[in-house]
């Protein structure tokens, strides 16, 4: 479900190119010495204009900053321009429109309520190449507004998220190193729209990104989440959002979906994760083109869940079903290439009422004897009736190790082979 522009982004990039417009530039640095203009971010800030530029020299500003006017804060890189709050508050308040903040370090937030290392109030704002690390609550916290990108910042350490965005729509969250959090590294909430979320890397967190609640027509794309402790991204009570080319590997669960319906997933890598993809509670989702490969246990593990498509998918490895259904009706599992996955006696399972096939292609499994059905475990004898006896070509990241089709192909000439045999008369 790949979203055209609409008026609402259009009006965001008028904003945005609204908003630059060149004024004076001041100085700031904090070891004096008569040249600068202030020693005091703040009071640069103070003094400003719309659309000044205010650029910080290094060192370190023991500071917590109220942003109320529509400046360029431009620091000397995030290396050695440090701003730190000593733990109380806010490090930056932002509450004017078009701001423009980089190069700075940004640590010491409080550790109460909404307190953030950024605490964004405003719409179209852009924050880029900071590191903001060590907050006692929230790296970046956005309530209520829109318009906003976040780019290319290592967003770490933080106590509790990385980046917390809730009832806030249109924003962009780019390039970002958001790992290392105490709960999340990315955590859109509560009725949040069209926010795009991509090329992050969300390592080492509880969850690695949670959408949550009404948060719909978001679009996931191109970000890595490894190591978290529960899953690399989940999808909770919140529909119709496109997850496109993730990679989550190392995970409790590499993508896990509850209660949400009708998302997009497609061209994502979920392999070596303790299971690929949880599916609970969730309906009407196309799921393609995706590689899910030696997870621990089930490949996908499905329950409650309806009227799914999957198709096109490598799913291989897997120490348990390469797909187990535990419950669910209406899906379809079709042009799907299995190997070498574990299960009782098939790699599939299905605890319910559903399609192996789409009337007149099935899938391809590594164990097919090349002539008949394939027998799907579980209590309703299911059965893929188009069984494929050649892998199916996909566009999924990863596929099909060779050797798997080796022994396929190996297996099949034996049989051959020891046909022709038997067909042939006794010599006398």
């Amino acid at each position: 479900m790949n979203k055209p522009w609409t008026a609402g982004m259009l009006l965001v990039l008028a904003a945005l190119v609204a908003g630059r417009v060149e004024g004076a530039t001041w100085v700031v640095d904090d070891d004096g010495g008569g040249w600068e203009d202030f020693t005091s971010i703040q009071d640069a800030i103070d003094a400003a204009s719309a659309n000044d530029t205010i650029t910080v020299y290094a060192g370190t500003y023991f500071e917590s900053l109220s942003v109320d006017v529509t400046v360029h804060l431009i620091g000397n890189g995030s290396a050695d321009t440090v701003v730190d709050a000593s733990g109380s508050g806010d490090v930056i308040a932002i509450g004017a429109p078009h701001v423009n903040i980089s190069g700075f370090n940004i640590t010491g937030s409080g550790g109460v309520s909404s307190d953030a290392g950024i605490h964004v109030s405003s719409n179209f704002n852009t924050i880029k190449d900071c590191d903001v690390v060590g907050n006692g609550q929230y790296g970046l916290y956005v309530s209520r507004q829109n318009g906003n990108v976040i780019e290319d910042c290592a967003i770490s350490y933080n106590a509790n998220s990385g980046i917390y965005s809730e009832r806030s729509n249109l924003n962009v969250y780019r390039g970002n190193d958001c790992s290392n959090n105490g709960e999340y590294g990315i955590y859109i909430y509560f009725s949040s729209f069209h926010n795009v979320i991509d090329q992050n890397t969300c390592d080492r967190n509880t969850i690695g990104i949670l959408l949550w609640f009404g948060s719909e027509n978001n679009t996931l794309e191109g970000n890595t989440c490894r190591d978290n402790d529960e899953a690399g991204i989940e999808l909770s009570h919140s529909d119709n959002n496109d997850v496109l080319n993730n990679t989550c590997t190392g995970n409790a669960v590499g993508l896990r979906t509850t209660q949400s319906d009708g998302h997009l997933i497609t061209g994502n890598n979920l392999s070596s994760n303790s299971y690929g993809f949880d599916m609970e509670s969730t309906d009407l989702c196309t799921i393609s083109n995706n590689t899910i490969s030696r997870n621990v246990n089930d490949g996908i593990n499905i329950a409650g869940s309806n009227d799914n498509e999957f198709s096109y998918n490598e799913i291989f490895g897997n120490g348990g079903y390469g797909i187990y259904i535990d419950s669910g009706s209406g899906n379809t599992v079709h042009h799907n290439n299995f190997a070498n996955n574990g299960g009782t006696s098939s790699q599939a399972y299905d605890g319910a009422n559903n399609a192996w096939d789409d009337g007149s292609t099935g899938n391809y499994w590594s164990d097919y004897s090349g002539s008949g059905t394939y027998t799907v475990d579980g209590t309703n004898g299911s059965t893929d009736d188009f069984p494929q006896v050649e892998p199916i070509i996909t566009s999924s990241p990863e596929h099909v190790p060779e050797w798997s089709v080796l022994v396929f192909v190996m297996a099949t000439l034996v049989a051959l082979f020891a046909r022709r045999r038997r067909s042939l008369p006794l010599r006398r």
